[in-house]
């Protein structure tokens, strides 16, 4: 894990120097140093966000992944723009086909 921390801030820090259009942006990574699973380590970079006076309350937000509990973390988040993204498992016979799993959009309304 540590290897991999290593290797995304790298990959981040070329990326912010080398490309145009991540100089504006702000990336935050948490690597294996911090404890927690990662969707709640987000989650709280979310909530502490909101504290902030210039949050700006129309930001929008996606989350990846598979875990059931993402859909309660969405709604926990009272934020009105967020959409989770999960790929759809089927149990059964392995597909022969690579990459056949599709993305399934959930929007969280308010």
């Amino acid at each position: 894990m540590a290897k991999l921390s290593d290797q995304l801030r790298y990959f981040i820090n070329k990326k912010i120097t080398e490309d145009a259009n991540w100089r504006d942006i702000r990336v935050v990574l948490s690597g294996h140093e911090v404890p927690g699973e990662g969707e709640h380590k987000i989650m709280e970079y979310i909530r502490l966000s909101r504290a902030q006076p210039d949050y700006n309350p129309n930001v929008r937000h996606c989350l990846y992944g598979l875990d059931a509990d993402l859909v309660m973390l969405g709604l926990l988040s009272h934020d009105p723009h967020f959409c989770l993204l999960r790929e759809e498992v089927k149990f059964g016979p392995a597909t022969k086909k690579k990459g056949g799993g599709r993305l399934s959009i959930c929007y969280i309304f308010r």
